[in-house]
């Protein structure tokens, strides 16, 4: 579901949007630890920094600065 090699282009809206609410919801549940959240999820901390740049400004701040 999270894979680093997938394109966001191949991947449609809707599977983007439940992927991004999921990342933020852990990111909330684990006060914005991104290596916890990575490990809750089963990615790599990468792939949660891969994704938060993926989503821009668009999303709100999670936990800790």
């Amino acid at each position: 579901m999270l894979d680093d090699q997938a394109s966001p282009e191949m991947v449609p809206s809707g599977i983007k949007e439940m992927e991004k609410d999921l990342i933020l919801k852990t990111l909330r549940e684990t006060n914005g630890n991104k290596a916890k959240a990575a490990k809750l999820l089963g990615v790599t901390a990468r792939t949660i920094r891969n994704k938060l740049e993926e989503y821009g400004k668009d999303f709100p701040a999670v936990g800790k600065n």
